[in-house]
């Protein structure tokens, strides 16, 4: 029987210091593969680099408290083992506030902003 590492993937830019804030969060009935409808997460999330853009598909068991509170977030992302059939994932904030399963996620966009320090050619 073939054993699997497991790792936690940690929502992190190459720069950032590890928080992104939450500008947008949408939830919507989206479609899998075989046009099953499923409950999909979007999250629109910038820290002070990049902006970022998420979406967790089959989303099961979510907990969202006080979503208005929620500035700063640090999402870690774990696999799971067995439970529901298509659950792959569990998603949580690390202070309780959001958490959830999901069976797939994916990084939509991410785009490093651009350095308020460079500013654009001028023609003489």
């Amino acid at each position: 029987m073939e054993r699997h590492k497991h790792e936690k993937a940690v929502l992190l830019g190459p720069d950032s210091p590890g928080c992104f804030e939450l500008t947008e969060f949408t939830f919507y009935t989206g479609y899998n593969e075989f046009y099953d409808k499923i409950p999909v997460f979007e999250l629109k999330l910038t820290d002070g680099q990049y902006d970022a853009v998420l979406r967790f598909e089959g989303v099961r068991a979510a907990r969202l408290d006080d979503l208005e509170s929620i500035t700063d977030i640090h999402l870690d992302i774990s696999p799971v083992d067995g439970g529901w059939e298509s659950i792959r994932y569990y998603v949580d904030d690390g202070e309780g506030s959001m958490s959830f399963y999901c069976a797939k996620w994916v990084v939509l966009d991410m785009k490093k902003k651009q350095s308020p320090e460079w500013p654009g050619k001028t023609s003489g």
